[in-house]
């Protein structure tokens, strides 16, 4: 008997993405729709799909007019909640959503590609951070106990059929002021910020630009609270991945 599923499967990697739009999707869906369908047959106590600010799209009032440049990734997230919510609408299928920010802390591996990690890398190797956009892309971060801790909540106490916003509201920044933050958190690393903006940035696999800071009012009324800030956030991780780099 299965009482609870915590569905995480998904591609992470932006270019990833770019590269195997075909899988990312597949993988979403038909994914989905397996463990779905095995949650109705099993009669789950709560399901819990892991989201992500992805399928708010590029909301900033001033981002003009909208392209039809959306990654299989958005797309996918987007597809998958809509399936979640009519198998909790049509079979029952307590279904819950967390729509998560970037998450990160203490146990990310020392390679990992994405930003919070590059950054923290930098100061680790004491060498300067090179941004190749402009850094205006604005969002909010979570500590991971934090989003562990919200993610349960969801499952237990969270509204079937209901999506949530997990993230720490005082944590919105920009890419570039993140990058300066870290500069400005580990001083002895002596490390700037730098810019070498390419012609094609298609070719680095980026998301569009875009100012996305998730409100999680509906989350905190349900008892959940954020305690860890961005600037312990990256103290932390950057701890946690200097032992995993000695470790080797």
């Amino acid at each position: 008997q299965v009482d609870y599923i915590v569905h995480g499967a998904s591609a992470t990697s932006s270019r990833y993405f770019v590269s195997n739009p075909v899988e990312t999707i597949a993988t979403a869906i038909n994914g989905t729709v397996n463990m779905l369908e095995f949650a109705k047959l099993r009669r789950v106590q709560g399901f819990l799909y892991l989201s992500s600010l992805e399928v708010y799209g590029t909301p900033a009032a001033d981002a003009g007019l909208i392209t039809e440049s959306y990654s299989g990734y958005s797309e996918g997230k987007r597809m998958v909640e809509c399936i979640c919510a009519s198998y909790a609408s049509q079979y029952e299928v307590p279904v819950k959503i967390a729509r998560l920010s970037q998450t990160f802390g203490a146990g990310v591996d020392y390679a990992d590609g994405r930003v919070f990690a590059e950054f923290a890398r930098c100061a680790l190797e004491k060498k300067d951070i090179v941004l190749h956009t402009k850094g205006q892309t604005v969002r909010s971060y979570c500590y991971t106990r934090d989003a562990v801790a919200a993610m349960l909540l969801i499952l237990l106490k969270g509204e079937a059929g209901t999506a949530y916003n997990v993230t720490n509201m005082d944590t919105k920044i920009s890419i570039a002021d993140m990058a300066q933050l870290v500069c400005d958190t580990f001083p002895q690393s002596g490390i700037h910020v730098t810019f070498d903006l390419p012609q094609d940035l298609a070719s680095f696999g980026y998301n569009p630009e875009m100012v996305i800071a998730l409100d999680s009012s509906r989350l905190m009324a349900l008892g959940w609270k954020p305690t860890v800030n961005l600037r312990e956030m990256f103290t932390r991780l950057a701890q946690s991945m200097t032992i995993d780099h000695e470790n080797g």
